[in-house]
């Protein structure tokens, strides 16, 4: 995928330009599961950035529209492209933080967006970004069996769904340090040769993911977390289906397992 262009700017919109609409957590495309173009929406838009030479907008407060399509976060990533479902990842995450900055944390004023980086300022001073929680998420490899641990999540509802031990990082945990941490409280198993494997920015939950691959130490007999977890199992490398574009790190690192690249 081409980068995103982040970089802020105060830009007006032209007739090139797209605007990506989220609304109650919800993206609505043309007919052509197309982003809509800057003429086919009135309202508020804010800036978000340039893709493939095409400037993008954030509308969350636009008028109603009909004839469209409204696509939920997993028909996002379960039907649309990668490169499509990244940008509206950025875009909700962004959606959430100009929604929740409304007004100042500190004494209540009414925020406004700053006119030379992404942020919302108050008159008292006070200045609030983005948030991104880093979280970390771990391929266990069992090599005597030729398998990977694999995990669902309580309140994963699609029966498919799949996902690997993961966490967020606590203050004053290093990334390793907080796999170690999850791994013990939800599977408790041992684990050793902790590698690094790559990160990917997960704006769908205003996370960045770390992710790594470790290998078992020891016994493959787990203990589920059950406040997290409800199900977790050890899947053979050879019954792995294929995913040809997987989405997420996590995914990407179970098909690079299959492939044996890993």
């Amino acid at each position: 995928m081409e980068l995103l262009d982040l970089e802020y700017q105060l830009v007006d919109m032209n007739e090139d330009d797209r605007v990506i609409v989220i609304q109650n957590n919800m993206v609505i495309l043309n007919h052509d599961r197309e982003f809509l173009k800057c003429t086919e929406v009135e309202g508020k838009v804010q800036y978000l950035f340039v893709y493939d030479g095409v400037k993008y907008f954030l509308g969350n407060d636009v008028t109603e529209m009909d004839n469209c399509i409204r696509m939920s976060v997993t028909d996002i990533r379960n039907m649309m492209s990668y490169e499509y479902a990244m940008m509206i990842s950025v875009a909700m995450q962004l959606a959430r933080f100009y929604e929740a900055n409304q007004y100042c944390g500190k004494c209540g004023s009414k925020m406004q967006v700053a006119d030379n980086e992404r942020a919302m300022v108050c008159e008292c001073g006070n200045r609030a970004y983005p948030k991104v929680a880093p979280a970390t998420i771990t391929a266990i490899i069992d090599r005597a069996t030729d398998s990977i641990l694999l995990t669902k999540g309580i309140h994963m509802k699609d029966p498919n769904s799949f996902g690997l031990v993961a966490g967020f990082v606590e203050a004053g945990e290093t990334f390793e340090e907080c796999v170690y941490r999850e791994v013990k409280e939800e599977v408790n198993l041992k684990i050793k040769n902790l590698k690094y494997y790559a990160n990917q920015p997960w704006g769908f939950g205003d996370n960045i993911m770390i992710a790594f691959t470790a290998e078992l130490d020891g016994s493959n007999e787990f203990v589920v977390q059950e406040s997290e977890l409800k199900k977790v199992w050890w899947q053979k490398r050879q019954d792995i289906m294929p995913v040809d574009r997987p989405l997420s790190v996590g995914h990407k690192m179970v098909q690079a397992f299959r492939r044996g690249e890993i």
